[in-house]
């Protein structure tokens, strides 16, 4: 999909928007409608839409009419370049202004950030690393394994500076950004005579980089369209699918060296497009005492996504600083399972199968504890961060149930919402009809459940403020819970890319 720049300030917008439609069930979902797809055509014959954001973890849908701004007759906003008739891009772009308080309010909107509103799901940013020339090798390494998890990995702000002319021919400016479609290395045939300076010279690491604004045939750095290096190379030219008469996607592929010059920011958007989807409202009281906390009784090896998002209030609204923790049951190290296969039946795996029946539910510690970077939270570090979300990845095993996934803050009162992605179904019932999903890829390799009944029990708890928890322990004792009713959205990856996410009140996830 190629697209216009926005010149109202939302270019941020305009490029994630581009990025998201590599995938047309992504775009689609952007206009679910809370009453129905008759109910959408019904406003559309009014010259009216309407678009679904994440707006502080919350599903809001938004209406907005068909009048853009306009300069000498040309439309300001983004736009698709070969059919200006088609209005879903300034559609969105003015939903999310409206969102913001008007399209000037955009220009802090990165094309990450946007994402994040857009798909709902958390974004990660990793610019450190990218002006690090000791964590070039592990940056790339890392966002090999995204690309091949199908995870959306993004370059954006641009170095304006380089003096790189090849660089300068793409055209980029202040805001805009590239999407990564796939990552690979090649490495040279060991050989005995070769010293190993000269085997890292031989090391290829190339990207395959789309940009929106452009051409394929504006790159004329390395590995450009008529780079002989292809014919030089004729396997990797195979494994990277080289042909420069179908280069009309606009991508192409760059060395890793040459990215790290030209780009100066670099994240990823942690898609989840076939896990359970359930986002619970919940607000911290004095001394930032989470209202509700979720409690998970797992039946299974399951694998979840934990975010917590909280809402900038006002165009100067300030950040409060906040953390994810998860904690599960508290087991000794002699109840430890075996990590040997071939223990599985001897007589220290049945005396850590007692041990573990034995150890009582309600001591916990605290195993994650999110970070700048949600690839990878900390064990015992407690870091506050001012930011929208905080998130992380992890697995939960059915002999440390139950865990809790709980929100902190140093705020007095903060409103929050906390989400949590799952690969198998939580509630008294399978969301969906446990159908395989028809959308596009998972990121996943856990297939959907297929046999009724949940493999999760998700319960609303509050806990006491006398919990240690919230004294910064890392080890504590659940000594009182109270079940309480919160607001839940639940979106099933079997449902329509169309259905609005569904919305109950309750206890627990049902």
């Amino acid at each position: 999909m190629t697209v216009g720049v926005s010149l109202t300030g939302g270019q941020g917008v305009v490029c994630a928007l581009a990025i998201l439609a590599e995938d047309y069930f992504a775009v689609e979902r952007l206009f679910r409608h809370p009453m129905g797809s008759a109910a959408a055509v019904e406003e559309q014959r009014v010259d009216a839409s309407r678009v679904t954001l994440c707006k502080g973890g919350w599903w809001t849908s938004t209406v907005v009419d068909h009048y853009f701004p306009v300069l000498n007759m040309k439309l300001l906003t983004g736009k698709c370049i070969h059919d200006p008739a088609e209005l879903w891009v300034p559609v969105v772009e003015k939903a999310c202004a409206k969102l913001h308080g008007n399209y000037t309010n955009l220009a802090e909107t990165d094309a990450l950030r946007a994402l994040q509103e857009l798909t709902g799901y958390p974004t990660c940013r990793w610019d450190a690393m990218l002006r690090d020339a000791s964590s070039h090798e592990e940056l790339f390494d890392r966002l090999c394994r995204f690309c091949e998890l199908g995870f959306i990995v993004v370059l954006d702000r641009p170095n304006l500076t380089s003096g790189k002319s090849s660089f300068q021919r793409l055209g980029l400016q202040e805001g805009n950004a590239c999407v990564v479609l796939s990552m690979k290395m090649f490495q040279p045939l060991p050989s005995n005579g070769g010293s190993g300076e000269h085997q890292q010279q031989g090391i290829h690491r190339l990207v395959r980089v789309r940009n929106p604004f452009g051409s394929a045939r504006d790159w004329v750095g390395d590995w450009n369209l008529w780079d002989p290096a292809w014919q030089a190379n004729p396997v990797i030219a195979a494994q990277c699918g080289h042909d420069k008469e179908s280069a009309e996607d606009g991508s192409f592929w760059m060395e890793w060296r040459d990215v790290v010059c030209c780009f100066n920011g670099c994240g990823a958007c942690f898609t989840h497009n076939l896990f359970y989807e359930y986002r619970v409202a919940g607000l911290c009281g004095k001394g930032g005492i989470p209202g509700c906390v979720i409690k998970l009784e797992v039946s299974r090896r399951m694998y979840i996504l934990g975010m917590l998002q909280q809402e900038v209030r006002g165009v100067e609204g300030m950040l409060q600083p906040i953390l994810l923790q998860l904690s599960r049951r508290y087991v000794p190290e002699a109840a430890q399972m075996p990590s040997s296969a071939d223990a599985l039946h001897n007589e220290a795996n049945a005396k850590s199968q007692t041990l573990l029946k034995r150890a009582d539910a309600r001591k916990q510690e605290v195993v994650l504890n999110s970070t700048a970077d949600c690839d990878c939270p900390s064990p015992d570090l407690l870091t506050f961060r001012a930011s929208s979300q905080v998130s992380f990845i992890c697995e939960l095993l059915p002999e440390y149930s139950p865990y809790y996934l709980i929100p902190r803050t140093t705020s007095d009162e903060m409103a929050y919402v906390l989400a949590l992605f799952t690969s198998v179904p939580c509630g008294r019932g399978s969301v969906g009809d446990g159908a395989p999903a028809t959308r596009s890829a998972s990121v996943s390799s856990t297939p959907l459940p297929t046999a009724a009944g949940p493999f999760a029990q998700a319960k609303f708890m509050r806990l006491s403020s006398k919990t240690k928890v919230f004294s910064d322990s890392l080890r504590f004792e659940v000594k009182l819970e109270t079940p309480v009713k919160c607001r839940y959205q639940v979106t099933s990856p079997t449902d329509s890319p169309l259905t609005f996410p569904s919305m109950f009140t309750d206890n627990c996830i049902r």
